[in-house]
């Protein structure tokens, strides 16, 4: 996603997947860039507005599943 992509076409979607559980969250919405900001010309990517409109769950949406061990050190 980029700034120019935004003002073309506000649409944005979010795909999260479990992969212990195979199920997936399907998030969709508009995003918008708040120019009032002062600081957004520097630090546009913070000022991103994001109004979500759909949210779905799809339980063992993915046949791939890993276990988690532990969290990387980095």
């Amino acid at each position: 996603m980029t700034l120019g992509n935004i003002t073309i076409n506000p649409s944005v979607g979010l795909l999260i997947i479990n992969f212990e559980s195979g199920d997936a969250l399907f998030i969709n919405g508009r995003a918008k860039i708040n120019w009032s900001d002062p600081y957004s010309v520097d630090m546009a990517a913070n000022n991103i507005i994001l109004s979500i409109e759909k949210v779905t769950q799809i339980n063992g949406y993915s046949p791939l599943r890993f276990q988690f061990i532990q969290p990387s050190p980095h």
